[in-house]
């Protein structure tokens, strides 16, 4: 599998769409800078968590670079010439996992040194301890796995390659707005919570209610999106540790079921 890897990434630095991509993820965090700029005062704070500022949209990015990149092995062929060659289809598309993994791991390490490059100089360094940033890139890189576990097993199973980059975007655009609704929707109940209990008041809630909260709330533990504006308040957090395990397990589910399908395919 090792040559597969290799093969791949060398095709993935040649590729366009990782070039892109790599250029939006330098660019967002210069331009995040730039406007901050305009109401900058010698008392300014430092920009704290614009390193992982490519994340409110990195799970879109990542839909289109994996659609788009292993859709044209598909097109050209390659997966064919990969199975004549004696390769394995398991490690096919482990391989590919793997070396869209890393792509989307570039682009993000991309943004964080960027935006290190341009906000630190101009607004000093970042008052969060690095333990503290090191504590959550864990949480960064399931985040991404599982992004990009979602995008090949969406290509893998479309037939259509042109077909497929519609499709995993509007997969991820939907993991994007369930994430950001959970978010808004717990933390605005837990600052409920806290305001009444300060007051020393009760809020009572319906059956249905109480429903609809959990629901919110098992998304909130287990949407990449979520974990990402959870991420945004810049440490490290409470359910930190159930988020990790969480996006394991959608990734072990996810990659098994696209190499189920994978495997089965009828390749033409």
């Amino acid at each position: 599998m090792t040559s597969l890897i290799v093969m791949g990434l060398n095709r993935m630095f040649r590729s366009m769409v990782f070039k892109i991509g790599v250029g939006v993820m330098v660019l967002y965090p210069l331009f995040i800078v730039l406007v901050s700029l305009k109401d900058r005062t010698p008392d300014s704070a430092p920009l704290n968590g614009v390193y992982n500022s490519g994340l409110v949209f990195i799970g879109l990015l990542i839909g289109a670079f994996v659609s788009v990149l292993i859709g044209q092995d598909y097109i050209e062929k390659t997966i064919n010439n990969k199975i004549m060659a004696g390769h394995s289809r398991a490690a096919i598309y482990l391989s590919d996992f793997i070396v869209t993994f890393i792509g989307a791991v570039i682009m993000q390490m991309c943004c964080a040194v960027s935006a290190s490059a341009a906000a630190i100089p101009l607004f000093g360094m970042y008052t969060t301890p690095l333990s503290e940033i090191l504590r959550t890139q864990p949480i960064v890189l399931c985040v991404i796995a599982v992004y990009t576990a979602l995008a090949l097993f969406v290509t893998t199973i479309v037939n259509s390659k042109s077909y497929a980059v519609a499709a995993s975007m509007f997969l991820t655009m939907a993991v994007f707005a369930a994430g950001m609704m959970s978010y808004q929707v717990v933390t605005e109940d837990k600052a409920e919570k806290a305001l009444a209990a300060e007051q020393g008041k009760v809020i009572e809630m319906t059956e249905e209610d109480t429903l609809a909260m959990k629901i919110f709330g098992v998304i909130y533990d287990a949407d990449p999106q979520s974990q990402v504006c959870v991420l945004s308040e810049d440490k490290y957090p409470e359910n930190g540790t159930k988020m990790i395990v969480t996006d394991i397990a959608a990734i072990a589910v996810i990659t098994s079921a696209g190499l189920l399908n994978f495997c089965r395919k009828d390749i033409k």
